[in-house]
């Protein structure tokens, strides 16, 4: 019991030397995180007590969630939930700064995946489905937007040139920690880099914690609110249309020229600007995508000379986040024009944010790395016994939350390719598609083609009728899947020819068949696109080299 001396009104503790040299002993075994990191979380903080992030505070019509006793007393009974977060977030924070440093170009793509997902485990002291990674982690490269890990035996190589979307997670009794960021070596990414990096910020604090309650009273003081105030507000803010749109549910505005119509009118613009400024709940999700939007498409970046302005991904979103579930079914748009729907009290979010130099727009690619079990799926008969098998095995080890084959691989389960396609095809388990630009995925199908006709050639006798003729088949399925496909909305972007195109085109047709299909545009503006971009350019030499070697 520590002895308590009264000097005036402060309370000083007064410590024997016993009890000194006890708290000394004490803070001295407080253990410190090695490095690499190996020491679980929890062991650095016995208390059981995990660091707090940033905190943003309710401001104006929202102040009273923090002066009413019976919020804060809601509050402490979500302790627990929030110390679950916290302690997965401090995972995360520590294998993030820990990944950043060893982090070069060189490094197989599986084994950065790997000792990120160990390091996790270790950190996170992983038990089952209390705690441990929460979905796979994801290395996107280059026009790779989402979704893509290495599954086991991929040699993917990270280079000084790529440019990598690193997103993984923690969990902590189901409750999700979602973050990621991008890396790039090459210093001519760093804007782009930074205008990702800054319109995550703006996604974070811009939100309108009382933005209907200022509308309402906007609308009664109609009479008393100058127009011409909002025409004097700067065009390069955002906060412009917002106002405007509510300055359309007024019934009549009029210009009052008095001194105390002007200072009512400037009160309520101002408390109207500070909502669109600092956070709280009851922000439109639409209002979060406009400011991002904003934000991002304000920078530019050069690419080996070319200039490309900074785009929002506008099919690609952030979203909320429950217990067990990484979409909880609210997304968060990163571009203006989306849904009213509000962030309600209680919910978790991520906000995520994809800068392009493209036309900012992505596509499902046809192969996939992550999967998930689906989170509202009722039982549904199987009547594969392997099937039965692999559920159990995703049940107990994963439940709904994502997963990969390498997982799958890492428990010990073998041939179930086919039992995993059975519970994809029966809704049990979805799939989470590789998100893409079109192209790298053009030209992979092209070299994939390719390379399919060069190993069929290398291990069958056959004529060169027989050959040409083969050839021809592969041409006209490859000329459709990308007519019907892919080439549809590339000619949309209306981009000009070039002369290597038609070097490539006439080998073609002199080695295998007249062209009569429309795959040409395709390739011919697609390379145009990207005709400055180093890693597309050394797979346009690739392709012509390869190209030259086939013979007939």
């Amino acid at each position: 019991m520590l002895q308590t001396v009264v000097h005036g009104c402060i309370d000083i503790p007064y410590v024997t030397a016993e009890q000194s040299m006890l708290f000394s002993l004490k803070k001295k075994e407080l253990p410190e995180q090695t490095d690499p990191p190996s020491l679980p979380i929890v062991e650095l903080f016995p208390s059981g007590e995990f660091p707090e992030g940033e905190i943003q505070q309710y401001k104006d019509d929202n102040l009273w969630r923090t002066t009413s006793e019976e919020k804060r007393g809601l509050e402490r009974l979500e302790k627990p939930v929030y110390n679950s977060v916290r302690r997965a977030a401090e995972v995360h924070r520590q294998v993030r700064k820990y990944i950043k440093g060893i982090l070069k170009p060189g490094m197989l793509m599986i084994d950065l995946c790997e000792t990120l997902e160990n390091t996790v485990r270790k950190l996170v002291s992983e038990n089952g489905l209390e705690a441990g990674v929460a979905f796979p982690t994801g290395c996107s490269l280059n026009s790779v937007a989402a979704h893509w890990t290495p599954n086991s035996g991929d040699k993917t190589v990270l280079q000084y040139d790529d440019v990598m979307k690193l997103d993984f997670g923690t969990h902590v009794d189901g409750h999700i920690v979602d973050c990621a960021y991008t890396v790039a070596f090459n210093p001519m990414f760093d804007p782009l880099l930074e205008a990702s990096r800054e319109a995550t910020n703006t996604g974070i604090k811009i939100t309108i914690d009382c933005c209907t309650p200022i509308a309402d009273c906007i609308q009664r003081d109609g009479d008393r609110v100058l127009w011409d105030i909002l025409l004097r507000v700067e065009v390069h803010d955002w906060a412009v249309d917002k106002l405007r749109a509510l300055m359309e549910r007024l019934y009549i505005v009029l210009i009052i020229r008095d001194l105390e119509g002007n200072l009512k009118a400037l009160g309520i613009y101002g408390r109207l600007r500070s909502t669109l400024t600092e956070s709280g709940i009851d922000v439109r999700l639409c209002d979060v995508g406009a400011a991002i939007q904003e934000v991002m498409e304000s920078y530019e970046v050069e690419i080996n000379g070319k200039v490309f302005q900074v785009k929002s991904i506008r099919n690609l979103y952030g979203h909320s986040i429950g217990p067990y579930q990484i979409h909880a079914g609210k997304s968060v748009p990163i571009v203006k024009g989306g849904e009213q729907t509000k962030m309600e009290e209680g919910e978790f979010f991520a906000i995520e944010t994809f800068a392009s130099t493209g036309k900012g727009f992505v596509r499902e690619d046809l192969e996939c790395s992550h999967y998930m079990k689906n989170f509202d799926v009722g039982h549904i008969p199987l009547r594969l016994p392997r099937a039965k098998q692999l559920l159990a095995t995703i049940n107990k080890n994963f439940s709904t939350l994502a997963f990969c084959r390498r997982y799958l691989d890492r428990l010990g389960e073998t041939k179930y390719l086919m039992a995993l396609k059975n519970l994809c095809d029966a809704g049990i388990v979805q799939v989470c598609w590789i998100v893409t630009f079109r192209i790298e995925t053009i030209f992979r199908v092209f070299s994939s083609w390719r390379a399919s006709i060069e190993n069929f050639f290398e291990y069958h006798e056959m004529t060169d009728d027989r050959r040409l003729r083969f050839a021809k088949i592969k041409l006209v399925g490859l000329a459709q899947m990308w007519c019907y496909g892919l080439e549809g909305h590339i000619r949309r972007l209306e981009l000009p020819w070039i002369n290597k195109w038609l070097a490539m085109k006439a080998k073609l047709q002199e080695k295998y068949m007249p062209f009569r299909y429309p795959i040409t545009d395709c390739f011919v503006k697609v390379c145009e696109q990207h005709v400055n971009s180093r890693p597309i350019s050394n797979v346009f030499e690739e392709c012509m080299q390869r190209l030259d070697a086939i013979s007939l």
